[in-house]
């Protein structure tokens, strides 16, 4: 009887399994070159921003980006900062997101020693239109200093020793992310939540009703 009871919960279990789903990356601005890092941390004095552009509306809400801790790590406190381009630099700040991330060894290497590492920040959802934008990520903790990879894509990268500017070229390769659309809710829904939960409750009972026909 125990056979029997095995497939239908089986069933159950991966008909209530959650799908898993990735967001959609919008900007790719490509991963690591495995050449150069630099700091983009509150603690060293120095704040990095990228340069990256929509071609259509978008809504933004996720930031993927490589790099790795010199000290510290391999969590730490970060800050993303979206700006509107004022002449091919950062201008006003769009939306700020503070959230604690670590960091997940890709088995890259730059400059043969530093282990770099893959970071995602969810940020809320931001609606942009179609133009030029920056976006800037920095450690903002204490006890940690963050370098952010390269990678061989084109565009502007800008530095500043203060977190919202003023900014002025860097003569730097662009940096490593990505920026993601919201992270898509997984399929399914309360319908097939619902039936989940009764066709567990059937596979529970099964039992119940063999030992009551057996009573009879």
């Amino acid at each position: 009887m125990k056979r029997l009871l095995l497939l239908p919960c089986l069933l159950a279990a991966s008909l209530c399994a959650p799908t898993p789903s990735q967001a959609q990356i919008i900007v790719d601005n490509g991963s690591p070159d495995h050449i150069q890092a630099y700091f983009s941390d509150s603690g060293f004095g120095q704040f990095l921003a990228n340069s990256f552009t929509l071609s259509s509306a978008a809504t933004v809400g996720g930031v993927n980006f490589w790099g790795f801790f010199t000290v510290g790590g391999p969590t730490a406190s970060f800050v993303v900062n979206f700006f509107s381009s004022a002449g091919g630099m950062p201008g006003a700040v769009i939306a700020r997101t503070t959230a604690s991330a670590t960091g997940t060894l890709t088995g890259g290497v730059t400059g043969g020693t530093f282990q770099e590492r893959l970071f995602h920040i969810d940020v809320p959802a931001l609606a942009l239109g179609a133009g030029n934008y920056f976006v800037s990520v920095y450690d903002d903790s204490s006890g940690s200093s963050f370098a952010w990879n390269t990678s061989s894509q084109a565009g502007t990268v800008a530095a500043s020793n203060m977190a919202t500017g003023p900014w002025t070229t860097a003569a730097v390769g662009q940096l490593a992310f990505q920026i993601t659309a919201p992270a898509a809710v997984p399929e399914g829904g309360a319908t097939s939540g619902f039936l989940c939960l009764a066709f567990l409750s059937l596979a529970a009972l099964r039992p119940v009703w063999r030992r009551e026909a057996k009573a009879a």
